[in-house]
């Protein structure tokens, strides 16, 4: 599940979000982006990966520098 999920933020990444479209919530990413880039077929489920959550996910994405992302303290 993990390299599905990766592998769709990466095509979302390359092909449906945009500069002026930044910066994006996490959610309006996943729902958005993320799950409609995802290999046709497949259904994605952050639950069943080994990130369990998504800012999990996020966080270690920004670890490997594929993006940046802080943390809305006001949500």
């Amino acid at each position: 599940m993990d390299d599905l999920i990766l592998s769709a933020l990466q095509q979302a990444l390359h092909v449906s979000v945009k500069d002026d479209m930044l910066p994006l919530p996490g959610s309006k990413l996943w729902n958005g982006h993320i799950v409609p880039n995802r290999m046709k077929g497949c259904q994605l489920d952050i639950k069943k990966s080994s990130f369990k959550k998504l800012s999990a996910f996020l966080k270690q994405q920004k670890a490997a520098g594929l993006i940046t992302c802080k943390e809305d303290k006001h949500s």
